[in-house]
């Protein structure tokens, strides 16, 4: 009977959103599995559940982990430590150690022929190379052509121009947030503020529970701002940093509060409001030390003696 209840639940949501079995379930699995998931007759694994529950825009975690089975549950331990090695700024030990030890994960699910025969779980370990390479390796060439490889398998149609119109997975929402920062690398700022307002756009569009891409949505509004000050547009960027702080509030990702607040205080400065600079500049400082964000507290701190000639 719980198959028959997910399967009615995903048929559900689906129709709500006015999908097709095609729509939904290409390129990952065929309409006939769909239709025997939604009938009760067939069981998905994790990886397609999660998949569905995404496409869907609703949080897979909290529909599906009561099915995880005893491997699943070990892969699943793999794959949370390995996303916070290679996309949390937070993470604790030295970039190198921290990128080493993602390799040594990739290699693991790697080594894994179930894993690596699910499509969406190759297409999930092209991107966290992808990232070893980006932020582990500077080499964003390479990084590119593998997250463009990584989107070709689940979307080979796929037009950047019409990002808000598809139905994403986090996945390829995880490829097309690493994309804007190798833009905003190549100095093509303005394509990848634009792309990150389409990403934005497309959060907001079609995802139903803001839970659904857990730190992703953050660190996506988060870029944002940041390439928005970068590029001087300071009034721009403030707006989207309190964008920011309310979705990190609403979404519990308060590891990311400190981030966005440091850009707040830049984007203040810059506009002339000193003081309301330098009482979050303290905030910063002391709430990354408390959450352990210590490159964000010296960051904070040689802020405050540079800019503010404050001792902190």
């Amino acid at each position: 009977m719980p198959n028959l209840h997910l399967g009615s639940l995903i048929k559900k949501l689906r129709k709500k959103k006015g999908l097709t079995q095609e729509a939904l379930a290409h390129p990952f699995i065929d309409r006939a599995t769909l239709s025997k998931i939604e009938n009760g007759k067939v069981m998905p694994n994790r990886s397609t559940m999660e998949t569905l529950f995404e496409r869907l825009g609703y949080n897979a975690h909290s529909n599906i982990d009561s099915f995880l089975g005893g491997e699943e549950a070990k892969i699943q331990k793999i794959i949370d430590e390995l996303d916070s090695l290679t996309f949390n700024e937070s993470a604790p030990g030295n970039a190198e150690a921290r990128y080493k030890r993602a390799a040594v994960l990739v290699k693991a699910l790697e080594g894994n022929k179930a894993f690596t025969e699910n499509l969406k779980q190759r297409q999930y370990l092209m991107i966290r190379k992808a990232s070893i390479l980006i932020f582990g390796k500077n080499d964003n060439a390479l990084g590119e052509a593998l997250l463009l490889q990584a989107l070709a398998l689940s979307i080979p149609d796929f037009d950047p121009q019409r990002i808000e119109d598809f139905h994403l997975s986090k996945n390829e929402m995880s490829a097309l947030n690493l994309l804007a920062k190798i833009y905003f690398d190549k100095g093509r700022g303005e394509d990848a503020i634009n792309h990150l307002y389409s990403l934005k756009n497309n959060i907001e569009k079609h995802c139903v529970d803001k839970n659904a891409y857990g730190y992703l949505y953050p660190a996506i509004i988060y870029n944002l701002a940041a390439f928005l000050n970068k590029e001087e547009r300071y009034e721009e960027s403030l707006k989207m940093c309190d964008h920011a702080i309310e979705i990190c509030k609403d979404t519990a990702q308060f590891r990311t509060l400190p981030l966005v607040v440091g850009y707040k205080a830049g984007n203040l400065l810059e506009l002339g409001a000193r003081e309301e600079c330098e009482r979050l500049v303290k905030q910063v400082f002391y709430s990354s030390e408390m959450f352990g964000l210590y490159g964000q507290r010296e960051l904070a701190r040689e802020f405050a003696r540079e800019r503010l000639g404050l001792e902190l």
